[in-house]
């Protein structure tokens, strides 16, 4: 088996746990689309006025949150469930 059709298998075994995840947790990943909102509508919220170097940092950390956030739900909805933990942890911390 070469390295590409081993990897198109995996691919397509993950649109099959995708599926399967997606029916079984649905409730838990509408909880998790939820805060997602919650947390993008924050985000939306904040003042963009000025200059000042501490905002663009906030508004660099949230957009790095936000992003990891979104792989994590990405990660969890495909399979990875413990590895999509690493990415939330950076969330809660910051």
């Amino acid at each position: 088996m070469t390295a590409s059709s081993h990897w198109s298998s995996f691919e397509a075994n993950g649109d099959q746990i995708q599926d399967q995840t997606a029916s079984e947790c649905n409730r838990e990943f509408d909880l998790l689309q939820r805060a997602f909102d919650l947390y993008s509508e924050g985000f939306s919220a904040i003042p963009r006025s000025g200059n000042d170097k501490a905002m663009v940092a906030r508004l660099a950390l949230l957009s790095q949150n936000l992003n990891s956030f979104h792989l994590m739900i990405h990660s969890a909805s495909r399979g990875f469930y413990i590895q999509s933990l690493v990415p939330l942890r950076n969330v809660f911390e910051n």
